[in-house]
């Protein structure tokens, strides 16, 4: 049993290493987002449960859209399935930023963003594992599963990891307030 990940699909297919590459870079976006959004509801809130409530946001549209999103897969071309919910994700991406830079004081908009990033998670994850067969020799197919977990487990680890040097950063280069 091999005690390191077999690398060779990275190694020998340029499709198969673009769509690794992006999905790894997209994943420690969302645990950044993740980190950043919920520290946005309780700065806004000062609520943990406001922030609980992110998780729910979460987790509601992941169900139900993972429900549909294998079968929209099957029904419709999955290129075009995972394009068109990439975009969406991309749009809910600049959205989120948009909505810090402008100072947003509403809480339901941060809801709303998390549940449509997650839908469209939902739906783009299939169609993203359905490719795989599509650009992958069959003997390829479980190194390459077994890259999509590391790559999701490293970016649960390095996400949150980059935000809190971020949040540090930004943090210690704003002045403080100079006490009497």
């Amino acid at each position: 049993m091999a005690l390191i990940l077999d690398t060779e699909p990275l190694r020998s297919n340029p499709d198969y290493r673009r769509l690794y590459a992006g999905y790894t870079l997209s994943n420690v976006g969302s645990q950044l987002a993740v980190v950043a959004i919920g520290l946005q509801v309780y700065e806004l809130t000062r609520s943990t449960a406001s922030v609980g409530i992110v998780g729910l946001c979460a987790l509601v549209p992941l169900v139900i859209m993972g429900l549909y999103g294998g079968t929209l897969v099957d029904h419709f071309d999955r290129r075009v399935v995972g394009l068109i919910a990439q975009s969406v994700a991309f749009v809910v991406s600049i959205l989120c930023a948009l909505q810090a830079w402008t100072g947003n004081t509403q809480v339901w908009v941060l809801y709303a963003l998390v549940a449509a990033w997650n839908a469209a998670y939902a739906v783009s994850s299939p169609a993203r594992s359905s490719i795989y067969p599509r650009i992958l020799r069959r003997d390829q197919l479980p190194a390459a599963n077994a890259l999509s977990v590391f790559a999701m487990n490293a970016s649960m680890t390095v996400g949150p990891l980059l935000a809190g040097v971020l949040v540090d950063w930004v943090a210690s280069s704003r002045p403080t307030p100079s006490t009497p």
